[in-house]
């Protein structure tokens, strides 16, 4: 019994490895690029049951963005102090609607 389980579990991966080095038919195409055009948001309106109107924001390089306060009081945080501006963002509420400085050139948020 135990010798049949050996013999059957090294066939399978033996046929593994020989499929495994083989290529796709579409192997030998090359990538195709696409360019992806997105409006910059530069202002934002503050809900209180999402936190933002809008689900994704795209902010661009050496811009400033705005958060509309709509009569709510607000404080604006980033997951693990990932503030995407320069001079942080601990004083962005609605007393300080506007992001203190604009975003570096190169900065991208993964």
């Amino acid at each position: 019994m135990y010798f049949s389980r050996v013999m059957f579990g090294a066939a399978s991966l033996s046929v593994l490895l020989i499929f495994l080095p083989m290529k796709s038919s579409n192997a030998d195409d090359k990538p195709t690029v696409v360019k992806l055009t997105l409006p910059c948001t530069t202002t934002l309106n503050v809900d209180p049951n999402q936190g933002v109107d809008l689900v994704d924001v795209y902010i661009c390089e050496k811009t400033q963005v705005t958060w509309n306060a709509n009569g709510h009081t607000f404080h604006v945080f980033f997951k693990k102090n990932q503030c995407p501006f320069q001079g942080g963002c601990r004083g962005i509420s609605d007393q300080h609607p506007t992001s203190p400085s604009k975003i570096p050139e190169g900065f991208h948020c993964i």
